[in-house]
């Protein structure tokens, strides 16, 4: 990325060719407490690329190979299903009832959308300078971002407004999450030889680098209060991090190849899907919803 003021490099190790190497454990465990299995469609196996949860713990999903985004109760039953002309990757909710999904081989690649009485509705587009891949949104802030640009945008009442727009070089970003509080994003980057999670100020400033034989391959990311989880995709492990890029483990090693991951309506439970090519249909249908072991002090 473009060089920044003040860099700190974190738990960073020497080499990534660590295949058999022990993973660090945080004290506090995650578990399963339940588990979503999406209904299979003809079409293809599924690849669950975008979650996001609604403050009364309903949950989407976009299914990027079958071109659909399916929503679910906070029981888990399926409340609804759309098609969407061209494939939707990621999605974030935005409020109580409406949301915003990402189309990345579309020209108008944000599209914004609604729950109305239980059934999901796709609306206007939102305009950006590029085809955006991922998206998130917290605290009035939404980050969209390609593998190498990513745009903050403030609403102000039913407008968005560019806030920030920041280029990259030699970057392969996958995910992103935002703390609208402190006004900081965070990005999975899958850039070679050295994969990473970056905290990166709304302003363009790298704060901190997370780099670790833990996070050989990087993909899903999201922020909750004081931490941050992102997921190890070939480590099939989640990990937790604090605000200051301090590593406080892996918390979760009972999955399969983790794509991308959302924080529940409670902010201690995450939801995480599972993708490989050579996986089994039914787990890459598969959601996992997990919980920690022990109430996590604050």
């Amino acid at each position: 990325p473009v060089p920044a003021r003040r860099q700190r490099r974190v738990a960073s190790a020497s080499s990534l060719d660590t295949e058999n190497t022990t993973p660090s454990l945080a004290p506090n465990q995650m578990q399963t407490y339940a588990e979503i299995l999406v209904n299979s469609s003809k079409i293809k196996p599924s690849w669950i690329t975008g979650l996001s949860v609604f403050p009364d713990g309903k949950i989407l999903l976009a299914d990027y190979h079958n071109s659909r985004m399916v929503l679910y109760s906070s029981d888990y039953d399926q409340l609804s299903e759309i098609l969407v002309q061209t494939a939707p990757y990621d999605v974030t909710v935005i409020d109580d009832s409406s949301f915003m999904i990402t189309r990345p081989e579309f020209a108008q690649s944000v599209v914004s959308g609604s729950v109305v009485d239980g059934r999901l509705r796709l609306g206007a587009s939102l305009k950006t300078s590029f085809q955006a891949r991922c998206l998130n949104f917290n605290e009035g802030y939404l980050a969209v971002c390609s593998s190498s640009i990513v745009e903050i945008l403030e609403k102000d009442q039913e407008f968005w407004t560019e806030k920030n727009s920041h280029s990259f070089v030699r970057s392969k970003f996958t995910y992103v999450a935002v703390d609208g509080q402190r006004k900081n994003i965070f990005l999975t980057d899958q850039k070679y030889p050295e994969p990473q999670l970056i905290c990166l100020s709304f302003s363009g400033e790298v704060i901190w680098r997370f780099v670790h034989p833990d996070l050989n391959f990087p993909t899903g990311v999201a922020f909750s209060d004081t931490r941050v989880f992102v997921a190890s995709w070939d480590r099939c492990a989640v990990l937790e991090l604090g605000l200051e890029g301090d590593y406080h483990g892996v918390i979760f090693r009972d999955i399969r190849y983790p794509w991308t991951i959302a924080v529940g309506s409670d902010h201690n439970k995450l939801v995480v899907s599972q993708h490989k090519n050579t996986l089994p249909d039914e787990i890459k249908r598969s959601v996992k919803l997990l919980q920690f072991e022990c109430e996590p002090e604050m």
